[in-house]
């Protein structure tokens, strides 16, 4: 029952359940996973050629394994270490000073995705032949269309992909062709209803149209980040699964009463879904909070 339960990410130190959700990139704490975080008992600043290997396979790792912040408990002075490498806003404070295996630390983030624009930005020589060490011939799948171009641009050669690949491989674009393919086919099983009196065309437009709104209801209804917008999705999802329907009901009879229940559970299903994932902001926060020691 994992999904129920809290994180196990960084749960030796007291941290901010805000500032590791904005570190992650999420929307809410409900979304974070334990996958989205490596902790780290340390990170060296890249110098010698061991402290450099060891950084090079924790970025690489990090853009295969898709982590989105690292946790390293840094005392003061290895704050400033790195902020004197990295923008001062790229090392992330995220809790309270505390007393970590004998020492005072501060938690601190790097977000990977930060830290590889920071490199590409600064363009030392010795910065290039670090991402190039880091990042040299890893997938492309693995990072963003906007660090593939400014990696090429700094001449470091990804294992590339064709547009299609990127396509095909998109969650969200397969949800959109699914319900637009769904919406294209299911006017035919009307052309065999002699009770329907309408245009099988305004029926097929209807539900052509109301395809890609439906799909954004659905996804925006499970995933925004904000109450209102997920409301929106609800209502947007409602009415363009009824749209079809009401124009077949006004144009014919034998009105589906399926769809009265499915719109109950479309309803039902959202307050499931909203009560689950306070559920987890609730359990998540509990969990960044509690410091418990490790074994």
């Amino acid at each position: 029952m994992s999904f129920l339960q809290g994180i196990v990410a960084g749960s030796s130190m007291e941290l901010w359940p805000d500032a590791v959700r904005i570190g992650t990139g999420v929307d809410r704490l409900a979304d974070i996973r334990d996958r989205h975080i490596r902790e780290l008992d340390h990170l060296h600043i890249p110098e010698t050629p061991e402290e450099r290997a060891e950084f090079a396979r924790d970025l690489r790792d990090s853009f295969e394994e898709k982590i989105r912040l690292w946790i390293i408990p840094m005392t003061q002075e290895e704050r400033e270490s790195w902020q004197h490498i990295l923008p001062y806003d790229a090392v992330l404070e995220l809790g309270p000073a505390q007393m970590y295996q004998g020492r005072e630390i501060i938690p601190s983030g790097l977000v990977p995705r930060f830290v590889v624009d920071s490199l590409i930005q600064r363009g030392d020589k010795r910065d290039m032949l670090l991402l190039r060490d880091s990042l040299h011939n890893v997938d492309a799948l693995c990072v963003s269309l906007r660090h593939e171009k400014a990696l090429r641009e700094v001449e470091i050669e990804l294992h590339h992909r064709n547009i299609f690949v990127r396509i095909f491989t998109n969650l969200k674009f397969l949800a959109y062709v699914v319900v637009l393919i769904y919406s294209m086919l299911r006017v035919l099983p009307v052309m065999f209803v002699p009770e329907f009196k309408g245009s099988l065309w305004v029926l097929w437009t209807i539900d052509i149209v109301t395809a890609i709104p439906y799909t954004w209801g659905i996804l925006t209804m499970v995933t925004a980040g904000q109450t209102w917008k997920r409301l929106v999705g609800l209502v947007t999802t409602i009415v363009t699964f009824m749209a079809p329907y009401v124009y077949f009901a006004s144009h014919g009879k034998h009105y589906p009463p399926d769809v009265i229940y499915i719109i109950i559970v479309l309803i039902s299903s959202a307050f499931v879904v909203e009560g689950y994932k306070m559920w987890r902001d609730y359990v998540v926060a509990r969990s960044l909070r509690e410091r418990r020691l490790r074994t």
